[in-house]
C-alpha cells in the first residue's frame, strides 16, 4: 500500500474540483467558497477564515510529518495532527485543528438531514425575529433534501426576504402570517430545489408591469448582494384588483398571468 502524502492528496482533490466545476452547473458563490477553502489565497467564511488546505502552515506540517494525515483516526494515537490557533465563531464555538475546520466547512456549504434547512430556519427565525409579530410555519418543510449551497449567502437572502415581508403594513395589529416549504422538481434531466417563502396574509404592492419596469432598491439590494452567484427567483402574488401572476426575477424574464392566487410567494431555485 502507498504511503500518504498530503501534498498528492491535495493535488488530487484540487484537479477532481476543477473537473467537477466545468461539468456541473453550481453557482459562482459556492465555487468561490470552495476554491478559496482549497487553493487558499483568501477567506471562505463569512467569520473571514483564512486557514485552509493550502495555507503555508499546513504544509509546512506537512513537511514535517510526510506520511501523515492532517486529521488522523482516533485509533491512530501515533500521530500528531494539526493544530492551529483557535478561531472563534460567531456562534460561541471554536475551531483549532483540521477535523475542526473539514467539519465547519461541510456546515457552511451543505444542506443535509443533519443540517435540514428546516432546522437552520427555526434557528434563523428564532435569533431574528422572535420579537416581531409574525408567525413562520415550517410544519410543512421536510428535512430529508441535501443540495449543495453558500449557506451564509442563503441566510442573509432569508433574513432580507423576510424583512420584506414585514415591512408590509397590516390591519389592527394582526400577525404576519408566513409559510415556509421546500420540494424537488424534476426539470428535463436535472433536479431543482425550490425553497418557498409565502407571505399568506399579504397583497404585493406594486402592479405587474411596474414590478417589471423597476424592481425597487430592496429587490435590487438583494440581487446584488445575495442572489445573483447563489439561485435564480421568482415571485408568485395577489397583485391586487383581481390580477394574479409569476415573474421572473432573476434572471430578469416576463410576467405569466395565472389563476387566481393567495398573498405573494418567493422561490429561491437551486440547481443539483
Amino acid at each position: 500500500m502507498d504511503e500518504y502524502s498530503f501534498s498528492e492528496h491535495l493535488k488530487k482533490i484540487q484537479v477532481e474540483f476543477n473537473k467537477l466545476s466545468k461539468q456541473h452547473s453550481v453557482g459562482k458563490s459556492l465555487i468561490g467558497k470552495i476554491r478559496a477553502y482549497l487553493f487558499g489565497n483568501d477567506s471562505w467564511s463569512w467569520e473571514s477564515i483564512e486557514m485552509n488546505w493550502a495555507h503555508i502552515d499546513i504544509k509546512k506540517w506537512a513537511k514535517q510529518n510526510p506520511t501523515s494525515p492532517p486529521n488522523p483516526e482516533i485509533s491512530d494515537l501515533k500521530i500528531q495532527p494539526f493544530t492551529f490557533s483557535k478561531i472563534k465563531l460567531n456562534t460561541d464555538d471554536s475551531l483549532s485543528n483540521f477535523n475542526d475546520l473539514v467539519l465547519h466547512f461541510k456546515k457552511e456549504i451543505t444542506i443535509r438531514q443533519g443540517n435540514s434547512l428546516k432546522n437552520l430556519c427555526q434557528l434563523w427565525n428564532f435569533s431574528s425575529f422572535k420579537n416581531d409579530l409574525v408567525d413562520i410555519d415550517v410544519s410543512k418543510m421536510v428535512s430529508n433534501i441535501p443540495f449543495y449551497t453558500d449557506v451564509e449567502k442563503l441566510k442573509q437572502t432569508y433574513g432580507k426576504i423576510i424583512r420584506m415581508c414585514l415591512d408590509e403594513k397590516l390591519e389592527n395589529g394582526q400577525r404576519h402570517k408566513i409559510m415556509l416549504g421546500i420540494k424537488e422538481v424534476k426539470v428535463d434531466s436535472l433536479t431543482e430545489i425550490h425553497f418557498t417563502i409565502h407571505h399568506l396574509n399579504s397583497v404585493f404592492g406594486k402592479t405587474v408591469l411596474d414590478l417589471e419596469e423597476r424592481y425597487g432598491q430592496k429587490f435590487t439590494g438583494i440581487i446584488n448582494s445575495q442572489i445573483n452567484g447563489l439561485c435564480n427567483w421568482s415571485l408568485t402574488a395577489d397583485f391586487g384588483g383581481g390580477n394574479y401572476a409569476q415573474v421572473m426575477l432573476w434572471p430578469k424574464g416576463k410576467h405569466k398571468k395565472i389563476d387566481k392566487f393567495e398573498g405573494v410567494e418567493y422561490k429561491l431555485i437551486f440547481a443539483r
